[in-house]
């Protein structure tokens, strides 16, 4: 692997990474504020992402802490801190700006790898 701990990650270079169209869930299903994690595996590649619902919006990201490429959360999949205002790093507390995945006060560094996804006239989420 490059000096990127992300590359793996990188949605275009890991075959596991749903393609675009694929539906992943109700919006309804997504508490406001709140979030979800999905999992694909193909031929031995994993890919991992999660969706943010916030003030009525819908924000994908993979799901790979910018700083060591190790997933942001456990089991419990609670990506938002319990005043929604951040995305935390489970591991070493890294926050980022849940409507972009931005960090909070590291303005200069990379932050979260977006997931495009969008919500469609039949309020179901899918991969954009």
């Amino acid at each position: 692997m490059s000096g990127d701990p992300l590359a793996a990650f990188r949605i275009e270079m890991n075959p596991a990474a749903p393609l675009a169209g694929t539906p992943l869930c109700r919006r309804d299903e997504l508490p406001d504020p709140g979030s979800r994690g999905f999992s694909w595996e193909v031929g031995g590649q994993v890919f991992k992402a999660f969706l943010i619902h916030l003030k009525s919006q819908v924000f994908g990201y993979v799901d790979a802490c910018p700083h060591a490429g190790w997933p942001l959360v456990g089991a419990g999949q609670q990506y938002l801190n319990s005043e929604a205002s951040a995305v935390i790093c489970r591991v070493h507390g890294a926050r980022f700006i849940p409507e972009n995945g931005h960090w909070i006060n590291v303005p200069d560094v990379e932050g979260l790898i977006t997931w495009p996804v969008e919500v469609r006239s039949d309020d179901i989420v899918y991969v954009a």
